[in-house]
């Protein structure tokens, strides 16, 4: 018990950590949490995205787009890359990663937490197409 509370304690302290890491290694002069950025998606865009597209795996495919960087998977950012990150801690890309999946959560009423998060965050998950 008293190792599972540790454990508990120090992931917590590591998350709190997050955003100064984000702005110490400039990822925030790219990356808005939220809204509208002309030079990389929102974080919660990326969470979104990633959770529909890798589902489990998700935390580990940001993990590697983190650590040797990324191009590409972003079509409205056109030729825009993203560095590699090589200089930070396995603990540090596991806790961005996670900090930046919570930035996603379709029950929070970004999406329709019934509809695999394409709701109009009503909760109802079927978007424009009409009604309840």
């Amino acid at each position: 018990m008293r190792s599972a509370l540790l454990f508990v304690g120090v992931t917590l302290a590591l998350m709190a950590e997050v955003p100064k890491v984000l702005s110490d290694n400039g990822c925030l002069s790219c990356h808005n949490v939220m809204g509208q950025s002309d030079k990389a998606p929102s974080f919660t865009g990326v969470a979104r995205k990633n959770s529909r597209w890798y589902d489990e795996s998700a935390r580990a495919k940001m993990i590697e787009s983190i650590q040797k960087g990324s191009q590409g998977k972003y079509p409205r950012f056109g030729t825009a890359q993203m560095p590699p990150y090589p200089n930070l801690t396995q603990a540090q890309l596991h806790e961005i990663a996670q900090w930046i999946l919570n930035q996603w959560n379709p029950s929070n009423g970004m999406g329709g937490g019934m509809g695999n998060g394409k709701g109009n965050g009503m909760g109802n998950g079927r978007g424009n197409q009409g009604g309840m």
